[in-house]
């Protein structure tokens, strides 16, 4: 499965990642569909390398002229967001099957914060590094769809379940 695939290569690798987006709304117990998967990167620190084997590896492409020296450059991003609009770096699977992959370098929160809140989910020995319910909250808060509103909703309720004090 393609999910498995993807996320064993990046931890092979050693990139910093959190799942975030309506996968991890679903991998906090949350059932919605999604057709993307949504990962925070960690720009603290240039993965360029790592993320150019990983993408050999699985087949990906940049949907954008851009290289992974800008996507690590605050400055090259910002000029980016301003000229161009660009939010996520996104990459294309090879196959039609396969959902596309946004990256994000600015989530709205800092990194190195939210990897310390992080929640990990183990399936088939894989594990998967998920933002926490209150940083996927801040994130959809900030967003202010109406899906990004109902996914709050729910997470607020698998929230007081998971902490009841």
């Amino acid at each position: 499965m393609f999910y498995e695939r993807l996320f064993d290569c990046l931890n092979r690798h050693g990139i910093r990642y959190l799942v975030v987006g309506g996968l991890a709304v679903n991998l906090h117990g949350v059932v919605r569909l999604t057709l993307d998967v949504d990962i925070a990167v960690d720009p603290a620190v240039d993965q360029s390398d790592a993320w150019d084997k990983a993408c050999a590896e699985l087949g990906l492409r940049p949907r954008q002229p851009v290289t992974w020296r800008q996507m690590y450059s605050t400055e090259e991003r910002h000029r980016l967001h301003q000229e161009k609009g660009l939010i996520a770096f996104c990459l294309l699977p090879s196959g039609p099957e396969d959902p596309v992959i946004d990256l994000l370098f600015e989530p709205g929160w800092i990194f190195a914060e939210a990897w310390a809140r992080r929640k990990t989910v183990t399936t088939d020995g894989i594990d998967i590094p998920l933002a926490s319910i209150a940083d996927l909250i801040a994130m959809k808060t900030e967003a202010g769809r109406e899906k990004d509103l109902r996914d709050i909703k729910y997470l607020t309720i698998i929230s007081r379940r998971e902490d009841p004090a």
